[in-house]
C-alpha cells in the first residue's frame, strides 16, 4: 500500500503527539503490556515505522523483545496534539504515569523522569509553529 504524506515541514497546526501501543511480549524479561511514546509524525506514519522496525524505534522493538500489536486509541483519547515538542514529551510522561497509576503495566522512556524534567534536546530544538492561531494543547 502506497500512501502519500504531506511533508513534515509543510504541515500546520499542532503536530506533536503521544501514543499508546499494545505490545506482545516476545522476551520473558519484559513485564509491561503497553508502550507510551511521543512523535511529531502522523500516527499512520509512525505505525509504518513499527511495521518496518525502523532504527529510530525504542530498543525493545528493534531487538524484537516486544512486537507492536496496535494503537490503544481509548487510552490516548484527549491527549494532544500539542504545539511544541516540550509539551509532547511532557505529556508522554504524564500519560505513562496516569496509566501506571490506573493499574496498567506500561513502559515509557519518560516514566521515571520528574514531571517537569524535559530533555535538553527538546529544549534546544523546539520552535514555535508558523500558525498565527495558538492552540491550547494538552488534554481536551
Amino acid at each position: 500500500m502506497d500512501i502519500t504524506f504531506t511533508p513534515h515541514n509543510e504541515r500546520t497546526g499542532p503536530q506533536h503527539r503521544v501514543y499508546v501501543i499494545k505490545v506482545e511480549r516476545l522476551d520473558e524479561a519484559i513485564t509491561w503490556d503497553y508502550y507510551v511514546g511521543y512523535t511529531n509524525l502522523y500516527l499512520r506514519e509512525k505505525w509504518q515505522r513499527y511495521e518496518q522496525l525502523a532504527k529510530k524505534l525504542s530498543k525493545y522493538f528493534r531487538r524484537e523483545q516486544v512486537r507492536a500489536v496496535g494503537y490503544e486509541y481509548a487510552l490516548m483519547k484527549g491527549w494532544g496534539p500539542y504545539d511544541t515538542r516540550e509539551e509532547g514529551i511532557q505529556a508522554e510522561g504524564d500519560l505513562a504515569r496516569a496509566l501506571r497509576d490506573a493499574g496498567y503495566a506500561v513502559h515509557s522512556d519518560r516514566l521515571d523522569k520528574k514531571p517537569d524534567e524535559v530533555p535538553r534536546s527538546a529544549r534546544c530544538h523546539t520552535r514555535p509553529l508558523r500558525s498565527a492561531k495558538k492552540h491550547k494543547g494538552g488534554r481536551r
